[in-house]
């Protein structure tokens, strides 16, 4: 999507030259794995990704969360990289932020993933549509749409673009054109305020946890 990448180009012109000229803005650093050095090598080899992942003879559920929880793992070794540059970079504590950004999106991402395992076997949709209806959600729960719209207009392709990554590996073990007649069609205008407020519902209870357990344990998880 020719408009989207220059959306992105954008977005990363914009926070390069806010550090050019003074600002200081760590999460560059997490945008640039994972934007583009992790997403340019996930879509040079989709094709060889798909198949292997479509071979590798393990249920689907699970095989579907093992990589929604594998992607959360690696992305968030990163995430908590750049929190930890922004707060005085040392080993112990870099571990320890590894350890709540850990445990905080392994719980709250569960609804992600439930959502769209669930919405994959029940609705149509191609590669391109899963990608770009998990980054509006990105934006919600990212908070993005709350920043003053100047900034949000160059932050949300780099967010748009981490929460398609995050569902470009669970969603290339699925084969979309399969059952299509098992599958409704539903139209754009239905279809993707739908797939937000299903992710939506799915994610209370995962919120919820998360919510009762830093309450009692606020030690598992970052401080902000």
């Amino acid at each position: 999507n020719k408009s989207m990448l220059l959306w992105l180009i954008a977005g990363f012109s914009f926070w390069f030259l806010v550090i050019i000229t003074g600002g200081s803005d760590y999460f560059i650093v997490y945008y640039i794995v994972i934007d583009l050095l992790f997403g340019i090598s996930v879509w040079k080899n989709r094709y060889s990704i798909h198949d292997k992942l479509m071979n590798w003879k393990v249920s689907k559920l699970p095989k579907f969360l093992i990589l929604g929880y594998g992607m959360v793992l690696f992305e968030e070794l990163f995430a908590a990289l750049s929190y930890t540059l922004t707060e005085g970079f040392t080993l112990t504590l870099y571990l320890e932020r590894i350890r709540q950004y850990w445990a905080l999106n392994l719980l709250i991402f569960t609804g992600f993933y439930l959502a769209w395992y669930f919405l994959l076997k029940r609705y149509r949709y191609s590669y391109q549509e899963v990608f770009f209806v998990a980054g509006p959600w990105g934006l919600f729960a990212e908070s993005v749409i709350f920043y003053p719209p100047f900034i949000a207009f160059f932050q949300a392709p780099l967010t748009i673009f981490v929460y398609g990554l995050m569902i470009t590996l669970p969603m290339l073990s699925i084969d979309l054109d399969s059952d299509l007649k098992e599958k409704k069609e539903l139209r754009g205008l239905i279809k993707y305020p739908l797939s937000l407020l299903i992710i939506f519902l799915f994610s209370i209870i995962p919120f919820l946890v998360v919510v009762s357990l830093k309450a009692s344990y606020p030690w598992l998880f970052p401080p902000t």
